[in-house]
Formats: C-alpha cells, sequence, structure tokens
C-alpha cells in the first residue's frame, strides 16, 4: 500500500523500533528539566507531551526529544535509540546533588498513531500523547513493555508510512535532521514546532538562541523538497553550480521522493524566482514548503 493510500484508511499504526526513554523522576523533576531543556517544562500539565532539545553551551542542538509528563514528578525523555545513553549520561552531569532518579526505561515501545479523530480507550499501562508540533502528525502511544498491540479499528502499516507525514509536514527529528553540535534551533524551525520557550528564562544554550531570533540572524532553513527518483541523505544541493544545502532525510512516496534539505535562505528565495536548486547529478528538486512556515526568516 502507498503513503497516500495509507492516508486514506481510517487510521494506521506504525512501530517506532527506533524510540527509546529516558525517565526522570523526583519532586524536583519539573524544575530541573526546566532549567536545562529549550521547553517550558514546569507547566506542561499532566497527560500532555512537548518537543524540546538539550543545547550545547554554543546554542547548538546536543539531543532532540519529546518530553512526556506522566505525573507530578514523574517524565519520559523519548528521543533515538542511538542516542539515548549520552542523552542519560548527560542529564546525571547536570543533576548534581538534586534528588532525582534518571534512568532508562526498559523495557520500552513506542509507535505512531494516526487518527483525526478521538483515539480509542487505551490499555492499562499504554500512554496516548497528542503531538503537538502538527496536527497532522496524530499521536505518540508508548508502554513500558516489549510490544505495543495495534488497537482495534486501525491498520498497521510500516514507519515510513508515517515518516512521510512528517517530511512532508517539515518536521525534523533525529540525528539525521539535527546534527548534534551543528544544527541551530531556528534554523531547523523548531521555534514554530513548540520546542522552545522564549519568555521562561534560562536554560543552556539559551543566549545565543534568544540573540539568533532577536537579531534575525536565520540564515538556513529546513524545508521539504521533492524530486522524481532516488534522494539519499546527506547528499549536496547546488543552485547555479554552487553548493548551497544538503539533504537530509528521505522517504520514497507513490509519486516520486520526498525528503528534508537544509538550504540556504537566499537559496530559497532564488528557487522560488525560477533559479533551479539540483542535486550533483544534476537531477532537479522542487520545493514543497508547507502553509506553517510562511514566512520565512527574511535574509539578513
Amino acid at each position: 500500500m502507498s503513503a497516500a493510500d495509507s492516508q486514506k484508511t481510517a487510521g494506521f499504526f506504525a512501530r517506532r523500533p527506533d524510540r527509546a526513554a529516558i525517565e526522570v523522576s523526583g519532586t524536583e523533576a519539573a524544575l530541573f528539566l526546566n532549567d536545562i531543556l529549550t521547553a517550558q517544562i514546569q507547566t506542561l500539565p499532566e497527560g500532555r507531551m512537548t518537543a524540546a532539545c538539550l543545547l550545547s553551551p554554543q546554542g547548538r542542538i546536543l539531543f532532540d526529544m519529546q518530553i512526556l509528563r506522566l505525573s507530578d514528578t514523574l517524565f519520559w525523555l523519548v528521543t533515538e535509540t542511538d542516542q539515548a545513553a549520552r542523552l542519560a549520561g548527560k542529564l546525571r552531569l547536570y543533576r548534581l546533588r538534586r534528588p532525582l532518579v534518571i534512568e532508562a526505561v526498559s523495557p520500552f515501545s513506542a509507535a505512531q498513531i494516526y487518527h483525526y479523530v478521538d483515539l480509542p480507550d487505551s490499555p492499562d499501562g499504554v500512554f496516548v500523547f497528542a503531538d503537538q508540533r502538527q496536527p497532522g502528525l496524530g499521536s505518540l502511544l508508548v508502554a513500558g513493555s516489549e510490544q505495543l498491540a495495534c488497537p482495534p479499528g486501525f491498520a498497521e502499516q510500516e514507519e515510513v508510512v508515517w515518516q512521510h507525514l512528517r517530511i512532508a509536514a517539515g518536521v525534523p527529528e533525529g540525528a539525521a535532521d539535527l546534527t548534534p553540535e551543528r544544527a541551530l534551533m531556528l534554523e531547523a524551525g523548531l521555534d514554530r514546532l513548540g520546542a522552545v520557550d522564549f519568555d521562561k528564562g534560562c536554560y543552556i544554550g539559551q543566549e545565543v538562541t534568544a540573540r539568533t531570533r532577536w537579531r534575525g540572524l536565520v540564515k538556513r532553513r529546513i524545508v521539504p523538497v521533492r524530486a522524481a527518483a532516488g534522494l539519499h541523505g546527506q547528499s549536496a544541493i547546488t543552485q547555479a553550480g554552487k553548493q548551497v544545502g544538503q539533504l537530509l532525510s528521505c522517504v520514497a512516496t507513490d509519486t516520486g521522493w520526498l525528503g528534508l534539505a537544509s538550504l540556504r535562505l537566499a537559496a530559497i528565495e532564488a528557487a522560488g524566482t525560477g533559479q533551479q536548486l539540483e542535486l550533483a547529478d544534476g537531477q532537479p528538486l522542487e520545493l514543497a514548503i508547507p502553509d506553517w512556515m510562511r514566512p520565512l526568516p527574511q535574509q539578513k
């Protein structure tokens, strides 16, 4: 079944074996996470989820994650499996003497569920969190168990079906899109996806992130692109013979290929006036920018 056909079904369920979770618990858990992460955690309601990042002091993304508040004193930080151990180590480094427990959730399983209407009641031990980044991304199901069951009325699909939705929506996720120690919050558009709070006060990397915003220093943007043939992550993108960007995560669709690309704002603007974006082999790329991204940052 193609991605487009899958989206026409009543709903679909896609397992996420690439996800792992770190549990942070204790009476000071909310304050601790709020002090180091980009999003507002202290006022996050129980049963809600928000995107967030842990930055370097220079404002570069180290880890991206989804913060799930299970109770007043209990949080799960869902991130890439390959990054989970390093994230836990970094959190313990910042914990100092706070009375917190930081440990891997094991066993753990996660899945994406896609539906625009009310979800069915969840079994005990399975938690459903609506994805706050974009309404078209559905919800995240998580459980402290080896395997999640597909809910009644939902068709189980390959993960690529959900990845198609994510990339088409222009939502970057994981190290493939957010290169650790290089990616910036505003260049990734994460400020428009609820992953950073500019009013909550200090957090690691806050000064650089705020200065980038107020001075309009954004030079690049991660946007969706389309192509007729196969795309490969990390491929160079050129315009008028000069490299202007790089492909990130990519997925095949029923009509071609779709990917996220980090592009210079000047190149995006020039593409809007007819200057072709191309891969190194000469294959043309077409911008597929969703409405929520507009207006794009202005080139300085």
